[in-house]
């Protein structure tokens, strides 16, 4: 499984990474938590952010993040009670 992790600094990201691994090992199937502890890859991978951080940075998210917000924030504006404006018949 690929996991994502959005947190504020390493110290978090630390953090979620024990408790995603100790969510598995105790709610798991049983070989999940056995291959956890000798191949922990081969169960879960850390997507890190491009950058070299192994986690995407709450600070950071910025520039293309931010402007997908924005674009999305617009497109609920234009959806009103008769739906989106776009699909509207005039």
């Amino acid at each position: 499984m690929r996991v994502i992790v959005f947190c504020e600094a390493h110290g978090d990201f630390e953090t979620a990474t024990g408790l995603v691994d100790r969510v598995l090992r105790e709610e798991a199937p049983q070989w999940v938590g056995e291959l956890l502890e000798s191949n922990p890859d081969d169960v879960r991978v850390w997507l890190g952010d491009g950058e070299g951080r192994a986690f995407f940075d709450l600070h950071r998210l910025t520039g293309r993040w931010a402007n997908r917000k924005r674009h999305r924030r617009r497109r609920e504006a234009d959806v009103g009670a008769e739906g989106p404006t776009w699909t509207r018949r005039r």
